[in-house]
């Protein structure tokens, strides 16, 4: 069966592209042909609107002292040149990468999710993360850990209807968060199945065939951190200095003050060796969680409220482990929790998890 995934663009998001390379895996080792679409890899601006966008980030960087980089598209190429090589190399990308080019005989059916995919704000029109585009074809539609990113409803009536009604229409519906089984039910009028994200679907050892155990890293303390800021930095350097560990990064920020080389994202697979070689990690991010889970990584997990907090809480929840999150802008560390994924009960929860995944994708696509 040919089976297509929509899901959100790649770019330089480590756990996008691990969740697309692991849902690909799965869906192949059931037997199946698989491509990506609505990856668009390239970043552009059309010209006739250039002149506008570079003067507005040109005062917003000047003026307002935001950190906003002028030729913002020229830059998001130049930094990803790593993690598309990663994509290139494990990714099956469609075409051009363009919901647009997609045909009704072009595939069997097609997987929406993982990540979130269904948040409000992350694609340009929402109603293409519940396949409008494929009205009155003759395919199989499927929702796989599908995620709002939030617990509360964003989108607006309009926006309500027409998703419910393009829901309605969908074969078998699964979410990734236990709060988006009420969201759903509530404003879409649809029961679904939570599920596992797709990357707690494969084993540790198969990401360890992706990377070199044999380099060195810097340090034993795996700090991977999105948006980081003073106040994380004063965590991580005090969590540092309780447990006798030394800190080392993977991830580049976006500082204007820097070039841009030296703004460009690691490899994917540095990054995967950060988990596999750490004593502990410090994240604050939902996949950085995931990612210490799989290989049984002690970690501590930062509060970053813009980003979500019902992913994380889902997740522990899921797994029996303690909900356990340190707020960004705590003061003391006295007493801080650890998370420790490394017992009995975690690797039990862990293994059902990955049993209903793989089952309720079989399933979907079999009957």
């Amino acid at each position: 069966m040919n089976v297509g995934i929509l899901t959100l663009p790649f770019n330089t998001n480590y756990g996008g592209i691990m969740q697309g390379y692991a849902l690909q895996t799965v869906l192949e080792r059931l037997g199946h042909d698989v491509w990506h679409i609505n990856n668009e890899s390239h970043h552009s601006l059309p010209k006739i609107l250039r002149p506008i966008a570079y003067a507005k980030r040109l005062v917003e960087q000047k003026v307002q002292g935001k950190n906003k980089r002028i030729f913002f598209e020229e830059y998001q190429n130049a930094i990803a040149e790593n993690t598309n090589e990663f994509i290139r190399k494990h990714i099956n990308l469609w075409k051009d990468g363009r919901i647009e080019s997609v045909e009704e005989n072009d595939f069997n059916a097609i997987v929406v999710g993982s990540d979130q995919i269904w948040r409000h704000g992350f694609l340009s029109n929402i109603e293409n993360a519940y396949l409008d585009f494929t009205l009155g074809w003759n395919i199989k539609r499927i929702a796989y850990a599908a995620s709002f990113g939030l617990d509360t409803w964003q989108y607006d009536r309009k926006e309500t209807e027409k998703c419910a009604k393009l829901l309605a229409c969908f074969d078998k519906v699964s979410v990734r968060e236990t709060s988006a089984v009420r969201l759903c039910k509530q404003y879409l009028m649809r029961d679904v199945a939570c599920v596992a994200d797709p990357t707690l679907l494969l084993h540790k050892e198969e990401y360890m065939q992706l990377i070199d155990m044999e380099t060195m890293c810097e340090g034993d303390m795996f700090v991977y951190l999105l948006g980081n800021n003073d106040s994380n930095e004063k965590i991580v350097n005090e969590i540092a200095r309780q447990k006798g560990l030394t800190p080392f990064e993977i991830i580049s920020d976006d500082d204007i003050r820097k070039t841009v080389r030296e703004c460009v994202r690691p490899p994917v697979e540095k990054w995967i060796e950060g988990f596999a070689k750490a004593k502990l990690v410090v994240t604050n991010s939902f996949h950085g969680c995931v990612f210490s889970i799989i290989f049984g990584k002690p970690f501590v997990l930062i509060e970053k409220r813009d980003a979500g907090v019902a992913r994380l809480y889902s997740l522990l929840e899921q797994l029996g482990m303690d909900m356990s999150i340190l707020d960004e802008n705590s003061k003391a560390l006295d007493g801080f929790t650890i998370n420790n994924p490394a017992t009995q009960a975690v690797s039990e929860n862990l293994m059902l998890l990955r049993k209903e995944g793989m089952e309720f994708l079989r399933s979907s696509l079999n009957e």
